[in-house]
């Protein structure tokens, strides 16, 4: 899920499905601002894969 950007040293996370309708009523509190619970744990999840991911060299280049 990463994207290389122009100078190849940083590079974007996508969070797949996290904006969906669907899942904007789960991660997101009733004021439609900030993060439930679940959405502070998919959060959560989401950006230490990302870390592990860059750790592991596993990052997709193309």
């Amino acid at each position: 899920m990463f994207n290389r950007t122009g100078h190849g040293r940083s590079y974007l996370w996508r969070m797949k499905g996290f904006w969906s309708p669907a899942s904007k009523q789960q991660n997101f509190a009733d004021d439609e601002c900030h993060l439930s619970s679940a959405g502070q744990l998919r959060l959560i999840t989401n950006v230490r894969a990302a870390v592990v991911a860059a750790l592991k060299g596993s990052i997709c280049h193309s």
